[in-house]
């Protein structure tokens, strides 16, 4: 049974400590922006048996971009990459990431577990050169307009969408784009390793199974481990990720409203297309 401590930073669930109020109930968190640490078995035993050594700085991780552009994946393979090498990673989601925030997590403290934060929205509030390495998704607008529709979460794509990514984008070490990782997984995969400097501690094939393993819940909140939401990826990209078939700029290409719609957010952001070569 948890403990609700009035003076915590953030839940840890695996150590039973919780935030008065806290929505986490046994193994399920019922705040879909819930900041807590959640960690698997695995990643639990990696801390015991291999942790990080007292005169080592942990590195700072950030997997960011906007909704529905393919920054879960990275999240995921960030993790998973990590589990599979054997090295402590605490993995966390952040609404808005802060200076603070990091700090509270073990940010440029020697003997601290390796830190991987998921966020998408653009904060003022932290220092950029802090991080290690700042990773970032991208999709064609087209496709993020036809997700929303799908998830009944937007009918349309606000100026800050694009605005907050160019300021990642200003800072980003690496940008990853979703058809990419759709038609090319495993080579993504493997030139994240590279970054990550752990391609030569892990088997990508292995670590690519996991990741095509992955299952959103089929209701509910999302799960707290993988960040995954109910409904997650619509029929047509499942298809395509397991074919390995590639990506059109919506979810529906065929269609004669995306091809409106893409001229549309064309005219709207023509700085956006011009730069990923979505023109």
């Amino acid at each position: 049974m948890a403990t609700a401590v009035e003076d915590l930073a953030f839940c840890n669930p695996a150590a039973g400590q919780q935030l008065l109020g806290c929505s986490w109930n046994g193994e399920t968190c019922y705040n879909g922006e819930c900041e807590a640490l959640h960690l698997t078995q695995a990643q639990r035993s990696i801390h015991q048996l291999h942790p990080q050594p007292p005169d080592a700085t942990p590195t700072l991780i950030i997997a960011a971009g906007p909704e529905r552009s393919g920054s879960t994946w990275l999240f995921n393979a960030v993790r998973l990459l990590y589990e599979a090498a054997g090295v402590p990673l605490d993995c966390y989601w952040m609404t808005h990431v802060t200076d603070r925030k990091l700090h509270q997590r073990g940010a440029g403290q020697k003997g601290r577990s390796n830190i991987l934060v998921k966020t998408h929205g653009w904060s003022d509030n932290w220092t950029p050169s802090a991080a290690d390495h700042i990773l970032l998704t991208h999709r064609h607008l087209a496709g993020v307009l036809a997700s929303y529709h799908r998830v009944g979460w937007a009918f349309d794509i606000p100026d800050s969408y694009v605005n907050e990514h160019q300021r990642w984008k200003a800072v980003a070490h690496h940008d990853f784009a979703f058809e990419d990782v759709v038609q090319q997984s495993e080579e993504e995969l493997r030139k994240l390793a590279q970054r990550l400097d752990l391609l030569e501690q892990v088997d990508i094939q292995l670590v690519q199974s996991a990741i095509d393993a992955l299952k959103p819940p089929a209701s509910g909140p999302p799960d707290p481990v993988t960040k995954l939401w109910p409904q997650h990826m619509s029929p047509e990209v499942s298809r395509q990720l397991a074919a390995g078939s590639g990506l059109a700029p919506a979810e529906n290409p065929g269609s004669s409203s995306s091809s409106k719609q893409a001229a549309r957010l064309r005219a709207r952001f023509p700085t956006f297309f011009k730069q990923y070569g979505y023109e």
